[in-house]
């Protein structure tokens, strides 16, 4: 089977796999913005062409970039929910950021959820 293909059986299996997640997590949110679109196929080409060049230069294996991928967009989103928490509480209404941010609850519900599944197929497909 020729790159072309796989890579376009991969693509459609990333995205669909991605937009059922995130539509099921979020229906409420789902058709609210392109982003919920456009942001699993940026994260799967973006990541099934990068991914072969990061392996050329460092000798990472493919699942040490896969997980390395997974916990930086986890902190990446952790760090900007906890900086937009910081400055709607604390800079705007002067009180404290609270405990609960309900990280998990903005995460499964955001656009960033369909970028991050649909690059971690990206990582893998470029390996196939």
């Amino acid at each position: 089977m020729n790159k072309i293909l796989k890579t376009s059986i991969f693509f459609i299996f990333a995205y669909v796999i991605a937009e059922a997640i995130v539509y099921f997590l979020s229906k409420d949110n789902f058709f609210t913005s392109p982003m919920y679109i456009l942001l699993p196929i940026v994260g799967f080409f973006g990541l099934f062409f990068i991914t072969p060049l990061i392996e050329e230069y460092t000798k990472w294996n493919g699942w040490v970039i896969f997980t390395l991928f997974i916990v930086i967009s986890l902190f990446a989103y952790w760090l900007v929910a906890y900086i937009y928490a910081y400055e709607i509480y604390v800079v705007l209404n002067n009180s404290t950021v609270p405990k609960d941010i309900r990280f998990w609850n903005q995460l499964i519900t955001s656009a960033f959820f369909s970028f991050v599944i649909a690059g971690a197929i990206g990582i893998i497909a470029s390996k196939k």
